[in-house]
């Protein structure tokens, strides 16, 4: 059952879903994917968005799961592409079937 609650990292009311992992239980679901993409401290994240082999990838298609979310083109065909605000920085953003097709490329070249 979910229940409406405050999220204790940016203090917004938010649906708590009580299948999401259970350290992550008192963030709205904007600070709990934050929290479970953020492998690097905050200033090498930032630093390596910023360099030029930075490749972001993006959900593809006509609809879109947050209203916030940025609407673009994938790099490489062109398709309409859509991610986060907070990963505005990345200088490549591909979709899901170019990263695969580039994954390919990269693993024939070894």
């Amino acid at each position: 059952m979910k229940k409406i609650t405050v999220c204790k990292e940016c203090g917004q009311d938010y649906m708590y879903d009580p299948n999401w992992e259970p350290q992550y239980k008192d963030m709205c679901q904007d600070c709990y994917e934050k929290s479970k993409l953020k492998i690097l401290p905050e200033e090498e994240y930032e630093k390596a968005l910023q360099e030029e082999d930075s490749l972001l990838v993006c959900m593809n298609g006509d609809s879109q799961y947050f209203p916030d979310n940025i609407e673009s083109t994938c790099h490489d065909c062109g398709c309409k592409i859509y991610y986060r605000h907070y990963n505005e920085k990345a200088t490549t953003k591909v979709c899901v079937n170019c990263a695969i097709k580039r994954m390919e490329k990269e693993g024939a070249k070894k």
